[in-house]
């Protein structure tokens, strides 16, 4: 091992630790990311080239390169912390409305696709084979066809929303959760 992979192996160990500092801190956020941006612009000056900063960046816990460019950029003073946090979250909304959308989109085409005509029966000799008795039609009360799709949207709603309450609120949702309010009422006939 040369004295190079040695310093690499140090330099690469501060930065994992810097990133875990970063990703876990809350309110010094922005000193943490200048910190690991610093600690990765000094990577990038060993490793001048893509290919090679982004072998170190695996050897570094595994950092996306476009990443460490956002820290390196936020660490030289190019990038705005807090403008860098809400282009990250814009960014992160649209590719959800994205998933979103195709999703959609594939269960339309789905729902337009022709349904297979069943199977001709080939004539046999003797005697047929009975049929299966059809099972029952389950209670119309107990089925709910939407089901699936209605959680689908509230988990959907859920990560939208729920991020955006504040402590209070969010415990006052939690209440109104568990507490049942949701529920419908059961319609009460007069006798």
């Amino acid at each position: 091992m040369t004295h190079e992979d040695g310093d690499d192996a140090k330099l690469a160990a501060k930065i994992v630790k810097a990133i875990k500092e970063y990703d876990a801190a809350t309110v010094t956020r922005n000193e943490k990311a200048v910190a690991a941006g610093k600690l990765l612009a000094e990577a990038q000056k060993r490793h001048p080239t893509e290919k090679a900063f982004g072998e170190f960046l695996k050897q570094a816990g595994g950092i996306q390169i476009r990443r460490a460019k956002d820290l390196i950029g936020i660490a030289l003073g190019r990038k705005d912390f807090e403008q860098h946090q809400i282009d990250n979250a814009a960014a992160q909304q649209r590719h959800r409305d994205k998933l979103k959308a195709e999703k959609i989109e594939r269960e339309k085409e789905k729902a337009a696709l022709p349904k297979p005509d069943p199977k001709p029966e080939p004539k046999g000799k003797g005697k047929p084979e009975p049929k299966p008795e059809p099972k029952p039609e389950p209670d119309p009360a107990l089925r709910n066809a939407g089901s699936e799709t209605n959680l689908r949207e509230f988990l959907d709603a859920c990560d939208f929303f729920l991020p955006k309450l504040d402590e209070a609120d969010l415990k006052k949702a939690i209440v109104y959760f568990n507490g049942g309010a949701w529920r419908p009422k059961p319609n009460k006939e007069v006798a």
